[in-house]
């Protein structure tokens, strides 16, 4: 059988652009696609953190921090088998909206405990832990939504995702180390925002859809 033929356009800069409008035009892969953003914006706001929390303000030792980031990092792929069971169960919006609910309830539980200065390294296990375990199921779902419109050009929609996802995290981690002070606080707060902006973003579709005229 012959060989297909590369399309030679494929990299023709009017090709590129047409992705991107299509992509960003589309309210569906909009909505899911800023999700997916602010996912990995909150992602990035604690791996940048972690060092100078763990190492720089709790004075911990390598291993142990290895030991720390590595419980946390288990919640992630905790999220991802329970992830299995509801995208079975329940409408994906209603999955992701319930996660960003949830990583917001950690960060307000985390900042408590900083302010009762209760946090010890340990005790952040439970809501950077309960973060990571709502990140994959928000990151997962919500890109699967976002590229669901575009199945004929799912390749020009994932790389226009996949770089929105690398620069605007970019700019969520240099405000993050801009703030940081060898707490969690500066972090958290950036995750409690984002979480609530997620939040606020997935229930726009619902509210326009009950807005929208029967």
């Amino acid at each position: 059988a012959p060989r297909p033929q590369a399309d030679p356009g494929t990299l023709a800069p009017a090709r590129i652009v047409g992705a991107y409008r299509i992509v960003l035009v589309d309210p569906v892969s909009r909505r899911f696609g800023a999700s997916a953003i602010i996912g990995l914006s909150m992602l990035i706001s604690y791996l940048v953190s972690a060092a100078p929390i763990f190492l720089t303000g709790y004075g911990l030792s390598p291993g142990a921090f290895g030991l720390v980031f590595a419980a946390i990092a288990v919640c992630s792929a905790l999220g991802s088998l329970v992830n299995t069971r509801l995208v079975r169960r329940l409408p994906l919006e209603t999955i992701i909206r319930t996660a960003f609910a949830g990583a917001a309830v950690a960060m307000l539980g985390g900042l408590l405990l900083v302010a009762l200065d209760h946090a010890m390294p340990w005790i952040l296990v439970l809501p950077f832990g309960a973060f990571f375990f709502a990140f994959n199921i928000i990151l997962a779902n919500a890109t699967s939504l976002a590229m669901r419109p575009h199945g004929r050009i799912a390749g020009a929609a994932a790389s226009v995702l996949g770089v929105l996802q690398s620069l605007i995290p970019a700019g969520v981690a240099m405000l993050v180390a801009l703030l940081g002070d060898g707490t969690a606080r500066p972090p958290m707060l950036v995750m409690l925002a984002l979480a609530l902006l997620g939040l606020w973003v997935v229930r726009q579709g619902a509210a326009q859809t009950h807005k929208a005229p029967s």
